[in-house]
């Protein structure tokens, strides 16, 4: 675990087996390092200044050299700051970037639509979550009850995913997006845990939820160009998707979005 953590601000495993050789030595000299590290002996110089460079050494410039590695804490600090200072200079040029790009992207037109289809839980919600996250103004959800066939009673009426979705409604709330929830009607009274699952959006300007008698299969309508249909898994007793299909089709997204405005028009307002 520490060694994956470690690679991810980019060290090399070389630059790992040495600090992880230097944390029990206290000072050490550089042959000293390279017998612990097994890292080859013409090769443990270019480390050891990479990792000082990286905030994760010190260096005694006497003859011969010693070298010590920084404190843990302050070794993560410092690998944190470096990051912190990349995604600046990052965020600092995405502008430009994004002017240069676009310059060569074509959007997807009416009469070639694409497609894709991910199956199964954690392929469905990396899905979502992606689409959510290129979302620029609004998405319209339709969202009704899972499949009665094969499903636990006493988890009917569980709502899906429900820590990730919210999560998801968050992050759309934050970046200013307007989300449109339409849900199936439930008889006279909602289930309970969907009622607490909602109370805490309820009162956001961003968000509004309604009921419809209407029954369909689950839907995103995203910015009145892309489309996900959710596909129910009917034997699951965990309330799941089997599968998910993206559609990126402005012409049928934008008669679905009108049908969704129909549909709203026609609905009760949720009492929560």
């Amino acid at each position: 675990m520490k060694t994956e953590f470690l690679r991810s601000f980019g060290l090399t495993n070389s630059e790992i087996n040495v600090y992880m050789a230097m944390l029990p030595l206290g000072t050490a000299e550089a042959k000293e390092i390279y017998k612990l590290s097994r890292v080859p002996f013409g090769k443990i110089y270019n480390v050891l200044y990479s990792l000082e460079r990286k905030g994760l050494v010190n260096i005694q410039f006497t003859r011969p050299k010693v070298f010590q590695a920084v404190e843990p804490g302050m070794a993560l600090k410092n690998l944190l700051d470096q990051k912190d200072r990349e995604l600046s200079e990052l965020s600092d040029r995405a502008n430009e970037v994004e002017l240069e790009l676009g310059r060569l992207y074509r959007e997807p037109e009416n009469q070639n639509p694409f497609w894709t289809v991910m199956m199964d839980r954690e392929p469905s919600a990396h899905l979502l979550g992606r689409v959510f996250n290129e979302t620029e103004k609004e998405a319209l959800i339709y969202f009704n009850k899972p499949p009665s066939i094969n499903i636990d009673m006493e988890k009917k009426e569980q709502m899906l995913d429900q820590e990730q979705l919210a999560e998801s409604f968050k992050s759309l709330f934050q970046r200013g997006i307007n989300v449109r929830l339409l849900i199936e009607q439930f008889g006279e009274d909602m289930p309970l845990a969907r009622q607490d699952f909602f109370k805490q959006f309820i009162d956001n300007d961003r968000f509004e939820i309604r009921r419809t008698k209407e029954l369909t299969s689950p839907f995103i309508v995203i910015d009145g160009k892309k489309i996900i249909f959710g596909i129910w898994d009917p034997l699951s007793v965990d309330n799941v998707f089997i599968a998910s299909i993206y559609l990126w089709n402005v012409q049928l997204a934008r008669k679905l979005k009108d049908r969704f405005g129909s549909l709203w028009e026609d609905s009760m307002k949720v009492d929560i």
